[in-house]
């Protein structure tokens, strides 16, 4: 046979091995390996009231640790709003007195465990001392961003190395906040970094949908809910203008001051128009009513829940002056016409009234939230596979002043309003501090562990 064939047979074998090697090479890298295969999100678990193990409770640092940074001299005590988990530090932004809305950074510490007395649980170290993260800008979330008569602070979130804050009007009558959210440096007391306040959401008129609770989105569920994290509110004061129930959107935090409006996609939300989890008059439900508070979500990696916290009350709604005299329950007040008594004798101002109230967590499945986004739902066709109660003693009315979730060690810490006012006989003054309670994520449902303080 001619040389030159015989060498070009060769080459072209060789060219034909080389093809099937790389080939075969593309299959075994790309096939998934028995041990080794990535768990579809659809198919990972939820968690129930037994997946969360309470672990213990820790304090937040005294007043005097940050006396004199207050212009009124408030310390933690009476604070209502926002806790974000700092995965760079292993700590918790956490905000003080309602009356400020100023920011700190406390540390967890190291050992945590159940204690029946105050004396018994740690003080959580302060590391970085409280600031106004909004630089006097909380209030500006107007039309014309002029400033509101009465801004709150909404929620806290860490991200891509900033500070992410939310503001509403706690009585917005005419619906007229447009602004909501709001960037910081991670150093609290750095000026000159406030950036906001920036509206999320091209309807301008949905801030009360958008305006509190934020929370990272895991890695595993981005692509199905098209974004990095969420953002929502919920039964605000005059509740025509946001959610009659826990609502949720996700958006981009890198948008905040790149984009105008920030997109953002509602997940879950119940406006007036649909009430799905219930309304106000003489509503006992096990989801909604008009008490209701949610301050709070969390969504565990590896898991498919998404849950929310905050309180409900237990009993059937009633609107009027709170007494703790059962026998004026729904009688009318003198001289006050059409205005009646409801028992409540953890709440004595005029308003709703719902007693006895609970700590509750809200559970959802993601996959029905992931059918939101593809449009094959409706945000407010979902309901919760589950609302459980928290096993806490009560302090208060049961309110939560923020959820934090810490995916390297599954933890969920929350902020427990007042919590130490149950111990009133251990402190001196300013007995309404938080307690900084936490619990450990199991994604298999084990035995739930009762809390005795």
């Amino acid at each position: 046979m001619d040389t030159r064939r015989v060498q070009a047979l060769r080459s072209r074998l060789a060219r034909l091995l080389r093809a099937v090697f790389i080939g075969f090479a593309i299959w075994l890298f790309c096939s998934p390996t028995p041990g080794l295969a990535q768990t579809a999100p659809g198919s990972l678990p939820l968690l129930q009231a037994n997946s969360l193990t309470y672990l213990g409770a820790f304090r937040v640092p005294a007043n005097s640790a940050i006396a004199g940074r207050s212009p009124a001299r408030n310390g933690f005590d009476y604070a209502q709003s926002s806790l974000a988990f700092n995965p760079a530090n292993n700590s918790l932004f956490i905000n003080n007195h309602i009356y400020d809305s100023f920011t700190a950074e406390i540390g967890i510490p190291a050992s945590i465990t159940q204690s029946t007395t105050l004396a018994g649980m740690p003080v959580a170290p302060l590391l970085q001392n409280i600031a106004d993260t909004s630089e006097g800008h909380l209030a500006n979330i107007l039309t014309n961003g002029a400033p509101t008569r009465s801004p709150s602070f909404g929620g806290l979130l860490v991200a891509n190395g900033k500070l992410v804050g939310t503001s509403y009007e706690y009585y917005d009558a005419n619906n007229d906040s447009r602004r909501s959210h709001f960037t910081h440096s991670l150093t609290v007391g750095q000026t000159g970094t406030f950036r906001g306040m920036y509206q999320v959401g091209s309807d301008a008129t949905r801030t009360g949908f958008v305006s509190g609770y934020m929370a990272p989105i895991p890695g595993e569920w981005q692509a199905a809910f098209g974004g990095p994290a969420l953002t929502g509110n919920c039964c605000l004061s005059i509740i025509g203008r946001t959610s009659f129930g826990p609502a949720i959107s996700v958006f981009n935090p890198d948008d905040l001051g790149s984009a105008a409006p920030v997109t953002s996609f509602s997940l879950l939300e119940y406006p007036a128009a649909h009430q799905t989890l219930g309304g106000c008059a003489g509503n006992a439900s096990n989801s909604f009513n008009c008490v209701t508070e949610i301050k709070g979500v969390v969504f565990p990696t590896g898991t498919a829940s998404m849950l929310f916290w905050g309180r409900r009350g237990t009993g059937a709604f009633c609107y009027g002056e709170g007494t703790n005299n059962q026998s004026l329950d729904r009688q009318p007040v003198p001289n006050a016409p059409g205005v009646m008594y409801c028992h409540d004798p953890a709440v004595s101002s005029k308003g709703g009234h719902a007693y006895p109230y609970a700590y509750s967590v809200w559970a959802y499945d993601a996959n029905d939230l992931a059918a939101v986004r593809s449009g094959a739902r409706n945000p407010w066709q979902v309901t919760p596979y589950a609302v459980w109660d928290l096993n806490l003693p009560v302090a208060g009315s049961a309110q939560v002043q923020g959820a934090a979730y810490d995916p390297s060690t599954q933890r969920i810490y929350v902020s427990q309003v007042s919590g130490e006012q149950l111990y009133p006989n251990e402190i001196s003054q300013y007995n309404s501090r938080p307690l900084i309670r936490v619990f450990q994520v199991n994604t298999s449902p084990v035995a739930s562990s009762r809390l005795s303080g």
